[in-house]
């Protein structure tokens, strides 16, 4: 029982335990440049540029578990190791996020993930290794991908994967498919597993909002920080037509911070 408790209080990088009650910029022999960050309030992990080499090579570099959790890319980012995965994340909703990329590069897989009735949604950014993204068959974990572009050598063991704003351009005329599992997985013209898969996002659309005399789209609503002027976390989810702002300021030289012109 203490052993659960301890691990709903916290998560790893590296083996090394982290308080994921406490925002910080987290740093340890595995950051070779860059910035890591954690907020407590958001649970988001956020990768600014950041290069992490696994230096123990422990089973899962990442580790993160009952809490649903946010990472939020900026730049160029890459993770190295030679454990089993890169990103596992057990019993909790992971979401991959915010305009920049992540490279991956484990044993067996890139990303795992278990949880019924959970899921990962990949969204406005790019996410690419050689290695599996995985769901685990027996717990049907759903997918979802939005306006991203993503590359895994194969796409397995899902409940369901839904394709939002993209397509799958390798394998050619690729589909979401079922295995012998019941399970869902990406599958080429012949309804083969596919070895290699590549799904590109498609170009963005407008949205009639604008964020400090910027456009909001399809391309960067999950995260609007990353305009001149915003602090904080500002986001914006078209299926729902709800702008969200998390201790967010607005400053702008325009005559209007907020400019809605949705129905």
């Amino acid at each position: 029982w203490a052993s659960n408790v301890q691990a709903q209080q916290s998560f790893k990088i590296d083996d090394g335990e982290i308080d994921f009650t406490t925002s910080a910029d987290l740093t340890g022999p595995w950051l070779q440049s860059g910035k890591v960050s954690w907020d407590a309030t958001t649970k988001t992990l956020t990768l600014d540029n950041a290069i992490l080499v696994a230096k123990k090579n422990t089973f899962n570099f990442i580790d993160i578990r009952r809490i649903g959790w946010t990472l939020r890319l900026i730049g160029s980012n890459s993770i190295t190791t030679s454990g089993w995965t890169g990103i596992t994340t057990v019993d909790a909703d992971l979401k991959i996020k915010g305009g920049g990329s992540l490279k991956i590069d484990a044993q067996v897989y890139a990303i795992s993930h278990a949880g019924a009735d959970k899921g990962v949604t990949i969204e406005n950014c790019t996410v690419e290794t050689s290695k599996n993204f995985d769901g685990t068959e027996r717990y049907g974990s759903s997918l979802a991908i939005k306006q991203a572009t993503v590359k895994f050598s194969k796409v397995e063991n899902f409940k369901s994967i839904s394709l939002v704003g993209c397509e799958i351009k390798v394998p050619v005329n690729g589909r979401v498919g079922t295995n012998k599992y019941g399970m869902q997985i990406i599958v080429d013209a012949n309804g083969k597993e596919a070895e290699s898969v590549e799904i590109e996002a498609g170009p963005a659309i407008n949205y009639d909002l604008e964020i400090a005399g910027q456009k909001v789209t399809s391309a960067n609503c999950s995260d609007l920080s990353g305009i001149d002027g915003v602090e904080g976390t500002v986001s914006y989810d078209d299926d729902t037509k709800t702008l969200t702002l998390n201790n967010a300021t607005i400053r702008t030289a325009v005559d209007i911070a907020i400019y809605n012109m949705i129905d």
